[in-house]
């Protein structure tokens, strides 16, 4: 399942695999952030200006 949402304005691509949420990636100038979902580490990876 694919979920599209927004960070502070920017558009993210939010990528699950089996419920849980394994990459975000912020397209835009935004700052990089790790979030922990589920109690798993995620990779955040930026694309553009940080």
């Amino acid at each position: 399942m694919i979920e599209v949402a927004a960070v502070e304005g920017c558009l993210i691509e939010v990528v699950t695999v089996g419920g849980y949420i394994t990459e975000v990636v912020i397209v835009g100038g935004c700052m990089k952030e790790v979030f922990i979902v589920r109690v798993c580490m995620i990779e955040v990876v930026t694309v553009g200006d940080v």
